[in-house]
């Protein structure tokens, strides 16, 4: 296959695909290619991890495709067909590499391997289409993941418009609802841009997560920041001297320990709370929110890092 120029055309296809990312970075001094390459650094055993997230790559793959899944790459192991062949290598290395790197890393995330299993679904579908030809279960199969698939959709979607299943069965997520996650923060836009305030115009929050809702609701009208060892990509091109002495909005989220209350607060040399404001589905409150003007930004009391300066 590889004395072919297909396989090849299609690399110099990716690569240029590719290239935003590489020349992007090579700029920033590689900043994303070492924080996702960080992630897979082997420090110890992740025994746990490891069998949660298989467990939950199980769950989302769902007996109607994980059988057939299972089942077709066993069958193309020991096929001699290039098309099957070629599926097994294009997508059973990333899904066995992200599967196990849990277990070396002790770090990682359920979806990092299903590009994988999406690429070797093709597998299923053709032992699938083949035992429907003598046999009814693949059939009956089907249709069972289908509805079981629409009313998993149809429940979830319930759940991220209302919120109901956290609301009512708090016990069932000891970290709180993943779905508030879901919940924009839109009304944070008239309370900070609506002030006659105009003079700030940044906002300071505690966590990446946060400042990604507080970005979006006010639209990337304002420069948002992360007063943390971990800003993701709100770090990039921050440049700390161009708001010393400055003027901007604090937003947290609470309750917060007042210990990291107070460490956002004194990046300010002062500081006043201007308003609160809780973020709700459909009445049931998913965030509430504390929003504070800070007076004279000092990078040296704030500690805040720049990547890209």
């Amino acid at each position: 296959m590889l004395s072919e120029p297909g396989p090849w055309l299609a690399a110099v296809i990716a690569l240029a695909v590719f290239s935003p990312v590489l020349i992007w970075n090579a700029s920033h001094h590689w900043v994303s290619l070492q924080f996702q390459g960080g992630r897979a650094v082997p420090h110890h055993l992740g025994v746990g991890l490891f069998f949660s997230l298989l467990g939950a790559q199980i769950v989302v793959l769902l007996p109607g495709a994980l059988l057939p899944l299972a089942a077709g790459v066993r069958e193309a192991l020991t096929s001699r067909r290039a098309g099957e062949t070629f599926l097994l290598w294009l997508g059973l290395p990333i899904a066995a590499l992200f599967t196990f790197i849990p277990l070396m890393a002790d770090n990682g995330m359920m979806q990092w391997a299903m590009p994988g299993w999406l690429m070797l679904m093709p597998l299923a579908g053709k032992f699938l289409e083949e035992r429907s030809r003598t046999a009814q279960w693949p059939t009956r199969l089907m249709i069972f993941a289908a509805g079981l698939l629409l009313a998993l959709t149809l429940g979830a979607g319930v759940e991220y418009r209302d919120g109901w299943l956290g609301a009512e069965f708090p016990h069932l997520f000891r970290h709180g609802d993943p779905t508030a996650d879901n919940t924009a923060w839109s009304p944070l836009s008239a309370t900070l841009l609506g002030q006659s305030d105009k003079r700030r115009d940044f906002v300071l929050t505690l966590t990446w997560r946060d400042a990604a809702k507080i970005d979006n609701a006010i639209g990337g009208k304002m420069r948002v920041f992360a007063a943390s060892d971990d800003p993701r990509n709100f770090a990039i091109g921050l440049d700390p001297d161009e708001l010393e002495a400055q003027e901007g909005w604090i937003v947290l989220r609470t309750p917060l320990p007042a210990r990291l209350e107070n460490t956002v607060r004194h990046c300010f040399q002062r500081t006043a709370q201007a308003a609160t404001l809780t973020i709700s589905r459909n009445s049931r409150p998913d965030a509430s929110l504390i929003i504070f003007r800070g007076d004279g930004f000092s990078q040296r009391r704030c500690g805040l890092v720049a990547f890209d300066q």
